[in-house]
């Protein structure tokens, strides 16, 4: 009876975990089903891991990335630290990811880690195990620069025929979150998009499209 009870804890907060990541993405970033090639050989760049932190007007963030052996990483984005708004604090989001280079541009891929939802993947449709992009540089302070791709900017990729996807509308009826668009085109030819188009063609302008992370003391 025991164990029956612990596995519907454990499923229920799986789920919990998979309806966080779905609301985290939805209004916010735009999904690739496939992620960015990595050449012949894939290798981690070793200079994003270990332990970042950034402070907003809202709370603190951290984020922790480790190197796995086989060059992926684990990221563990933690915020709502001390915030002024939230009630039941912090949240915490785990992926899984690599680094990949387009024309001398760094990109880092990740998605929701397989292990963690593998009891609900039955229940979910393959945008939860969707990729997201976000371009990123080390400063020469030290910092980590993110820039995430757009929303609006990735649905008019594809309004124009450039990049295949689907986009999705809101459907507050119904109490569910849907990405707003969905790019189901190869890694080569989202390679070949960005190489052509530039980078610049995918990041979101504003506040909302920069994140600096510096090192934990």
């Amino acid at each position: 009876m025991r164990k029956t009870i612990y596995i519907f804890r454990l499923q229920l907060l799986l789920k919990c975990i998979l309806a966080t990541f779905l609301m985290f993405v939805s209004s916010c970033y735009p999904q690739f089903e496939n992620g960015l090639p990595v050449g012949r050989h894939l290798r981690i760049d070793k200079e994003i891991t270990g332990s970042w932190f950034r402070s907003t007007e809202n709370d603190k963030q951290q984020l922790l990335i480790y190197s796995r052996q086989d060059d992926w990483v684990d990221i563990i984005y933690i915020y709502d630290i001390e915030s002024k708004t939230s009630r039941d604090g912090v949240n915490v989001l785990i992926f899984e990811g690599y680094t990949s280079v387009i024309s001398k541009d760094k990109f880092l891929c990740f998605r929701l880690r397989k292990k963690d939802v593998r009891k609900t993947r039955n229940d979910a449709g393959s945008q939860e195990f969707s990729f997201l992009i976000v371009n990123y540089n080390v400063s020469d302070k030290g910092d980590l620069i993110i820039k995430s791709f757009s929303v609006e900017k990735a649905k008019q990729l594809v309004k124009q025929g450039k990049l295949k996807g689907e986009i999705f509308e809101r459907d507050p009826a119904e109490g569910r979150f849907f990405p707003s668009v969905i790019i189901t085109s190869s890694s080569e030819k989202l390679a070949a998009v960005l190489s052509e188009e530039g980078v610049e063609q995918f990041i979101e302008e504003g506040p909302y499209g920069l994140m600096t992370f510096s090192r934990s003391k």
